[in-house]
C-alpha cells in the first residue's frame, strides 16, 4: 500500500518539486551506510535511489540484521558495482551533504520522520494522501498554473484534469502488482 506521500507523487509528480531528505539517526543500525549509498545513487541514477530507498524500508529488518551485505545486495540488483557505491559512499560530500540535511531537519524542529515541506507548509508524521492531495491542490489553485481551475471543488478533480494523473500506474504503485489486463 502507498503512503499518502508515494500516492501524491504517483499523482502529482509531475508538478511538484520533490526533493528526499535524510535524518539518519544512530539507533538505526545500517541507517547512515543506506543514505550515503542512496545519495551516491540518486547523484547516479534518482529512478533507481528511489526503489532502493522503497526497498529499504520495504526490509528493514534485513538491514538491522544484514547490514552491508543487504545494501551491496540491493545496489547490485540495480546494476551497480557494490563495492564502487560503498567506497564513494565515504566521500566527504556525501557526508557533508548527509550533516547539511541533518541540520535542515533541526532548523524545522521536526521530532521525527516523517516529515514534510508542503507549499511552505511543515508537517510530522505519516499524512494520509487526502491531506496531502488538499494541501497541493489549493497551491496549485493559488498559482497561474492552476488559473483555470475551479477553487471550490471539494473533490480536487479538478486539479486531475490539469495534472492528468497515471491513474494505471498509481494502482500498480499502491498494489505492487501490474493492473489486470482488460477484457474485450
Amino acid at each position: 500500500m502507498l503512503s499518502g506521500c508515494e500516492a501524491s507523487l504517483a499523482v502529482y509528480g509531475r508538478v511538484l518539486n520533490y526533493d528526499y531528505r535524510h535524518y539518519v539517526v544512530n539507533i538505526h543500525p545500517g541507517a547512515i551506510p543506506a543514505a550515503r549509498r542512496y545519495e551516491v545513487l540518486h547523484d547516479i541514477n534518482p529512478s533507481a535511489a528511489a526503489l532502493f530507498r522503497r526497498a529499504i524500508f520495504t526490509n528493514r529488518t534485513r538491514l538491522r540484521e544484514e547490514g552491508d551485505s543487504f545494501l551491496d545486495e540491493l545496489v547490485a540488483q540495480f546494476g551497480y558495482d557494490p563495492q564502487l557505491i560503498a567506497q564513494e559512499s565515504e566521500a566527504s560530500a556525501i557526508k557533508e551533504r548527509l550533516e547539511a540535511q541533518r541540520a535542515e531537519f533541526a532548523a524545522y524542529e521536526f521530532k521525527g520522520t516523517p516529515a514534510y515541506i508542503a507549499a511552505g507548509i511543515p508537517m510530522q508524521g505519516p499524512l494520509p494522501f487526502r491531506e496531502l492531495e488538499n494541501i497541493i491542490c489549493n497551491e496549485l489553485r493559488r498559482t497561474s498554473f492552476t488559473a483555470a481551475a475551479s477553487p471550490s471543488a471539494v473533490d480536487n478533480s479538478d486539479c486531475w484534469a490539469l495534472v492528468k494523473p497515471d491513474w494505471k500506474r498509481l494502482y500498480e504503485l499502491d498494489n505492487d502488482r501490474p493492473l489486470p489486463a482488460e477484457t474485450p
